[in-house]
Protein backbone atom coordinates (compact mmCIF):
# COMPACT_ATOMS: atom_id res chain seq x y z
CA UNK A 1 0.00 0.00 0.00
CA UNK A 2 1.59 3.60 -1.16
CA UNK A 3 2.35 5.92 1.80
CA UNK A 4 -0.21 8.75 0.91
CA UNK A 5 -3.00 5.97 0.98
CA UNK A 6 -1.73 4.91 4.27
CA UNK A 7 -1.96 8.49 5.42
CA UNK A 8 -5.59 8.91 4.47
CA UNK A 9 -6.56 6.04 6.10
CA UNK A 10 -4.86 7.00 9.63
CA UNK A 11 -6.13 10.47 9.28
CA UNK A 12 -9.58 8.91 8.54
CA UNK A 13 -9.32 6.14 11.59
CA UNK A 14 -8.14 9.59 13.77
CA UNK A 15 -11.89 10.89 13.41
CA UNK A 16 -13.56 10.20 16.52
CA UNK A 17 -17.18 9.60 15.38
CA UNK A 18 -19.33 10.65 18.34
CA UNK A 19 -20.77 7.65 19.94
CA UNK A 20 -24.45 7.89 22.49
CA UNK A 21 -24.44 4.53 24.15
CA UNK A 22 -27.62 2.85 25.73
CA UNK A 23 -27.70 -0.13 27.06
CA UNK A 24 -29.87 -2.41 29.37
CA UNK A 25 -30.45 -1.24 32.80
CA UNK A 26 -31.71 1.61 34.95
CA UNK A 27 -31.20 4.97 34.26
CA UNK A 28 -32.74 8.62 35.66
CA UNK A 29 -34.68 10.77 33.45
CA UNK A 30 -35.28 14.71 33.86
CA UNK A 31 -38.09 16.07 31.33
CA UNK A 32 -38.57 19.85 30.81
CA UNK A 33 -41.49 21.41 29.15
CA UNK A 34 -40.95 24.69 27.27
CA UNK A 35 -42.99 27.30 25.68
CA UNK A 36 -42.68 30.52 23.98
CA UNK A 37 -44.45 32.39 27.18
CA UNK A 38 -43.42 29.72 29.94
CA UNK A 39 -41.09 27.31 31.20
CA UNK A 40 -43.01 24.32 32.28
CA UNK A 41 -42.31 22.06 35.56
CA UNK A 42 -39.23 19.66 35.57
CA UNK A 43 -40.41 15.94 36.20
CA UNK A 44 -38.42 13.43 37.35
CA UNK A 45 -37.90 9.33 37.67
CA UNK A 46 -36.84 6.34 36.12
CA UNK A 47 -36.27 5.02 33.02
CA UNK A 48 -35.44 1.19 32.53
CA UNK A 49 -34.31 -0.24 29.53
CA UNK A 50 -34.06 -3.97 28.44
CA UNK A 51 -33.19 -6.21 25.57
CA UNK A 52 -36.14 -7.83 23.63
CA UNK A 53 -36.64 -11.52 24.46
CA UNK A 54 -34.97 -14.18 22.36
CA UNK A 55 -38.55 -15.75 22.02
CA UNK A 56 -40.30 -12.37 21.52
CA UNK A 57 -39.86 -9.23 19.66
CA UNK A 58 -36.17 -10.30 17.14
CA UNK A 59 -33.96 -7.40 18.00
CA UNK A 60 -33.34 -5.41 15.17
CA UNK A 61 -31.04 -2.39 14.38
CA UNK A 62 -33.59 -0.38 14.45
CA UNK A 63 -34.81 -1.09 17.69
CA UNK A 64 -32.18 -2.30 19.78
CA UNK A 65 -34.10 -1.93 22.93
CA UNK A 66 -37.43 -1.31 24.82
CA UNK A 67 -38.55 0.12 28.10
CA UNK A 68 -40.77 2.32 30.51
CA UNK A 69 -40.70 5.28 31.85
CA UNK A 70 -42.77 6.19 35.68
CA UNK A 71 -41.86 9.94 34.65
CA UNK A 72 -45.21 12.34 34.86
CA UNK A 73 -45.44 13.50 31.20
CA UNK A 74 -48.75 15.24 31.82
CA UNK A 75 -49.52 19.38 32.00
CA UNK A 76 -45.90 19.63 29.85
CA UNK A 77 -47.54 19.60 26.51
CA UNK A 78 -46.63 16.51 25.36
CA UNK A 79 -49.59 14.52 22.84
CA UNK A 80 -50.05 11.27 24.45
CA UNK A 81 -53.64 10.09 23.14
CA UNK A 82 -55.48 7.66 24.71
CA UNK A 83 -54.92 4.93 22.13
CA UNK A 84 -50.97 5.03 22.65
CA UNK A 85 -49.40 2.78 24.59
CA UNK A 86 -48.94 4.57 28.37
CA UNK A 87 -45.14 5.24 28.98
CA UNK A 88 -45.14 2.83 31.93
CA UNK A 89 -45.97 -0.14 29.91
CA UNK A 90 -43.68 -2.93 30.54
CA UNK A 91 -45.18 -5.09 27.90
CA UNK A 92 -42.70 -6.49 25.34
CA UNK A 93 -45.37 -6.31 22.69
CA UNK A 94 -46.27 -2.69 23.53
CA UNK A 95 -43.29 -1.11 25.90
CA UNK A 96 -43.54 2.35 26.55
CA UNK A 97 -40.34 3.50 24.69
CA UNK A 98 -38.68 2.15 22.28
CA UNK A 99 -35.27 3.31 21.34
CA UNK A 100 -34.92 3.84 17.53
CA UNK A 101 -31.81 4.31 15.91
CA UNK A 102 -31.46 5.10 12.20
CA UNK A 103 -28.18 4.15 10.03
CA UNK A 104 -26.87 6.78 8.31
CA UNK A 105 -28.16 6.62 5.30
CA UNK A 106 -31.92 7.47 7.10
CA UNK A 107 -30.15 10.81 8.12
CA UNK A 108 -32.29 12.72 5.67
CA UNK A 109 -35.29 11.40 7.21
CA UNK A 110 -34.45 13.31 10.42
CA UNK A 111 -34.53 16.89 8.44
CA UNK A 112 -38.90 16.39 8.40
CA UNK A 113 -38.56 16.47 12.42
CA UNK A 114 -39.14 19.50 14.69
CA UNK A 115 -35.50 19.05 16.41
CA UNK A 116 -32.33 18.54 15.18
CA UNK A 117 -31.13 15.07 15.29
CA UNK A 118 -27.46 13.77 15.45
CA UNK A 119 -26.70 10.82 13.42
CA UNK A 120 -26.40 7.55 14.78
CA UNK A 121 -28.21 8.91 17.56
CA UNK A 122 -31.15 7.21 19.59
CA UNK A 123 -34.48 8.90 19.54
CA UNK A 124 -36.45 7.45 22.52
CA UNK A 125 -40.13 7.33 21.33
CA UNK A 126 -42.71 7.67 24.42
CA UNK A 127 -46.62 5.94 23.69
CA UNK A 128 -46.50 6.39 20.03
CA UNK A 129 -48.04 4.40 17.94
CA UNK A 130 -44.53 2.89 16.63
CA UNK A 131 -44.55 1.21 20.49
CA UNK A 132 -47.01 -0.60 19.90
CA UNK A 133 -46.85 -4.07 18.04
CA UNK A 134 -50.18 -4.16 16.51
CA UNK A 135 -49.47 -0.46 14.94
CA UNK A 136 -45.69 -0.78 14.76
CA UNK A 137 -44.21 0.33 11.10
CA UNK A 138 -45.74 2.69 9.02
CA UNK A 139 -48.89 4.49 10.78
CA UNK A 140 -48.45 8.15 12.18
CA UNK A 141 -49.42 8.97 15.36
CA UNK A 142 -49.38 10.98 18.77
CA UNK A 143 -46.81 10.50 21.48
CA UNK A 144 -43.22 12.27 21.97
CA UNK A 145 -39.56 11.76 20.89
CA UNK A 146 -36.37 12.07 22.94
CA UNK A 147 -34.22 13.28 20.71
CA UNK A 148 -30.60 12.85 21.73
CA UNK A 149 -27.92 15.51 20.64
CA UNK A 150 -24.78 14.99 22.72
CA UNK A 151 -23.20 13.53 25.12
CA UNK A 152 -21.50 14.79 28.03
CA UNK A 153 -19.96 12.14 30.43
CA UNK A 154 -22.15 8.51 30.95
CA UNK A 155 -25.22 11.20 30.59
CA UNK A 156 -27.15 11.72 27.38
CA UNK A 157 -29.03 15.46 26.91
CA UNK A 158 -31.32 16.69 24.06
CA UNK A 159 -34.31 17.93 23.36
CA UNK A 160 -38.04 16.29 23.03
CA UNK A 161 -40.50 17.69 20.78
CA UNK A 162 -44.04 15.62 19.59
CA UNK A 163 -43.73 13.01 16.46
CA UNK A 164 -46.57 12.50 14.09
CA UNK A 165 -49.00 14.80 12.60
CA UNK A 166 -49.23 16.36 15.73
CA UNK A 167 -48.06 19.91 16.90
CA UNK A 168 -47.41 19.80 20.70
CA UNK A 169 -45.54 20.73 23.48
CA UNK A 170 -41.39 20.70 22.98
CA UNK A 171 -38.89 20.78 25.99
CA UNK A 172 -35.53 19.23 27.16
CA UNK A 173 -34.36 15.82 28.60
CA UNK A 174 -31.31 14.28 30.26
CA UNK A 175 -30.72 10.87 30.67
CA UNK A 176 -28.13 9.47 33.12
CA UNK A 177 -27.26 5.85 34.28
CA UNK A 178 -28.84 5.14 38.22
CA UNK A 179 -26.64 6.99 40.59
CA UNK A 180 -25.41 9.86 38.37
CA UNK A 181 -27.82 12.36 37.99
CA UNK A 182 -27.56 15.70 39.85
Amino acid sequence: MCLALQGVLAAAAAIKVPTYPLAPGEYELVVQGATELKTRPLRKGSLSLRKWDAGGEASTSFYPLYGWTDVDLKNMGALLESASTPPDSQDSDNPGVLVFVAPPRYDGLFKSFKVHQASGAPVLLIGTLENRKATRGGRDGGGIGLFVQRREGRCLHGHWASVGPFVGGVGWFKVCPRGLTQ
